[in-house]
């Protein structure tokens, strides 16, 4: 009988909050002492688009990936799947949330 409640499998993880590949972008330039701006010219991307991106305003396009690829050397598919588990992690924190505020309302 179902009961309308989500069960997570042991190893679905739900984080606190979620991580955008931006974060790791920046840590990456950081470490390499690459300032954003030259880096941005350097893969034909206006600093701002980088800036917004590495703020988490904008999301790893595949054809962003493939730039990143090309500057700094990761696989476009890791990049893209950071943007994946970026987004599956918001989702599944808003039905966490939701759960919990269900559960809430019931007591």
């Amino acid at each position: 009988m179902e009961t309308g409640k989500k069960y997570y499998l042991l190893n679905d993880v739900v984080p606190l909050y979620a991580l955008h590949p931006g974060g790791t972008l920046r840590e990456v330039l950081r470490e390499r002492k690459i300032k954003h701006k030259d880096f941005a010219h350097s893969i034909g991307m206006q600093p701002s688009h980088l800036s917004a991106l590495i703020n988490g305003k904008r999301n790893i396009t595949p054809a962003i990936a493939d730039k990143l690829e090309k500057g700094l050397g990761f696989s476009a598919t890791f990049w893209n799947n950071l943007q994946k588990l970026y987004e599956l992690d918001l989702q599944r924190i808003k039905e966490r949330d939701k759960l919990n505020y269900e559960g809430r309302g019931r007591r």
